[in-house]
């Protein structure tokens, strides 16, 4: 009830719940300690607990934010911030932005040029994106051998895409869609894959609904997986409007009893008047309701699995050069450059040591083999290696201990750079 009833409701006799409070009022009556604390939280309730700034968002305007809504200063490294939540910044009008960043995109930068340094060709990442249909990087996929592979290297995953076996776009998409909580309480991930393979048969929500819903759930295997389809059945069965489709969406996703009873009066009579019975009518208000609360958008979807289709295709293609950006992502991360070490021999993939006359700053590929970067090793920054490799280039490879300690500039290369290095074998 507590969670329903907000607490000065309790004691409010017009409320729809108020007799379910009397044994609370009655202990509120005669206890002081307990009335003490009641009337505590009735003082704080509602009131701001804390403030936080969202990962990715970014408040856009036309015209100066200062002229427009209160902004601050952040202490910790002076990021200027709003003091408007988001819901009330977009009230005014304003527009919020989510821009991500993501090591991935490094990753695929390094590996691109890796290839062209190792193996001299020129990959055009968008040119893979209009032809996604590599047959190595869908092989890959079918493995679950996609550890590295963006959002789709965790272990269930892994056993997902081993059960699904994809050879397709689509499937990468759905994949990253329907492996969240709420599609995997509906076992549609596995659904899905059954479907697929043709171990489960596609059957339609609702015969009256199969062929009114076949182009939109076709290619989902009669599964509802993305917020989009959700509104295409809207306006395809219940006549919506797009913008009243996505207000649909909206609220169903709030789970507000209220607010679904107000919204299913108009969908239902739309439905109605496009000739579809009760039955009909209601198994497939039943299917979406819990649906939309955690439905995927298909655009942020299918833009994750281009990442991931790009991951894929380099691993499967060039695993040397992908293998060497991953790893040189994850340098300051012991536990997952061990990880991505270990998969490296599993690939059958040499990682040679680090070698103060061979290794740049980075993990490097060289031939089928990589090459330990010289800045993954504890205790050598940017500096060092960058005199290492200076003096290198000027002097020629150390031939000796002591060549070496002659050619690289003491400022450089202190007694705990040295130790390192000896510990790491370079």
């Amino acid at each position: 009830m507590g969670k329903d009833v907000p607490l000065p409701e309790v004691f409010n006799p017009q409320h729809a719940r108020y007799a379910e409070g009397g044994e609370f009022r009655a202990l509120y009556e005669s206890d002081p300690e307990v009335q003490e604390v009641v009337d505590t939280a009735r003082g704080i309730e509602g009131l701001k607990r804390q403030w936080g700034v969202h990962a990715a968002g970014v408040i856009m305007s036309s015209a100066p934010l200062i002229d427009v809504i209160p902004i601050m200063k952040r202490e910790q490294d002076g990021q200027i911030i709003t003091q408007f939540d988001y819901p009330s910044c977009e009230a005014l009008g304003l527009v919020k932005m989510d821009f991500l960043g993501l090591r991935n995109l490094t990753i695929l930068d390094d590996a691109v040029r890796n290839v062209k340094t190792n193996r001299d060709i020129d990959l055009d990442l968008d040119a893979l994106r209009r032809d996604m249909s590599d047959r190595a990087a869908y092989e890959l996929l079918a493995s679950g051998e996609t550890l590295g592979v963006f959002q789709l290297d965790g272990g269930g995953l892994r056993s997902l895409l081993k059960l699904m076996r994809p050879d397709n776009f689509e499937d990468i998409s759905a994949t990253i869609a329907l492996y969240r909580p709420g599609p995997m309480g509906a076992d549609s991930h596995t659904n899905y894959a059954l479907r697929k393979t043709g171990r489960q048969k596609v059957e339609p929500i609702h015969p009256e609904l199969a062929e009114p819903l076949a182009d939109i759930l076709d290619t989902t295997y009669g599964l509802i997986v993305y917020q989009e389809q959700i509104q295409q059945i809207a306006q395809r069965v219940a006549g919506y409007t797009l913008g009243g489709a996505d207000l649909l969406r909206r609220a169903m996703g709030k789970k507000k009893k209220e607010v679904l009873e107000a919204e299913f009066e108009p969908f239902s009579a739309g439905m109605k008047a496009n000739g579809f019975s009760a039955a009909a009518i209601n198994k497939l208000w039943e299917i979406m309701v819990p649906f939309a609360a955690y439905a995927f958008n298909k655009a942020h979807s299918a833009a994750y699995g281009v990442v991931s289709y790009w991951t894929a295709y380099l691993k499967a293609n060039y695993p040397a050069e992908y293998m060497a950006a991953l790893l040189e992502s994850v340098k300051n991360d012991k536990d997952k450059t061990a990880l991505y070490l270990g998969e490296c021999r599993r690939m059958g993939i040499r990682v040679l040591p680090p070698d103060v006359n061979t290794s740049e700053g980075m993990f490097t590929p060289v031939g089928e083999d990589i090459r330990y970067g010289l800045a993954a090793i504890r205790n050598v920054g940017d500096n060092v290696v960058k005199g290492i490799v200076e003096a290198r280039g000027e002097r020629g490879p150390a031939r000796d201990f002591n060549g070496f300690l002659d050619q690289v500039p003491l400022v450089v290369c202190n007694k705990r750079v040295i130790e390192s290095l000896i510990k790491a074998g370079a």
